[in-house]
């Protein structure tokens, strides 16, 4: 039922945690649905792998609220009706895939 509701939705909207040890899978998911992605996160806590997501907008909690109502419209402007394309999240997810999460680790051992 939650991909249906993705399907119908224009843009999705997460909301960072503070933990910088967890990437939530929900990162993964909603990138999987290649929507635009509105991310909210908190200072200290800029997003890293979705700042690799081609259409992703991400605004620091706390920011001045002009400044984001600027950006928010730009970004729905933009991007309203878009989907990335299954290239270039493929390309972005083979870099956290388990081959190369495997090549990481082996590197400290």
């Amino acid at each position: 039922e939650i991909i249906s509701i993705y399907e119908k939705s224009d843009f999705l909207i997460n909301v960072g945690n503070n933990l910088a040890q967890f990437k939530p899978s929900k990162t993964f998911e909603y990138m999987s649905s290649l929507k635009p992605i509105i991310n909210y996160y908190y200072d200290g806590f800029y997003d890293k792998t979705l700042a690799q997501y081609p259409f992703c907008l991400q605004i620091k909690i706390g920011d001045d609220i002009n400044f984001v109502s600027d950006k928010l419209n730009q970004f729905i402007l933009t991007y309203s009706g878009k989907v990335v394309k299954k290239e270039q999240l493929e390309a972005l997810l083979a870099k956290h895939g388990p081959d190369n999460i495997k090549k990481t680790i082996s590197l400290y051992l």
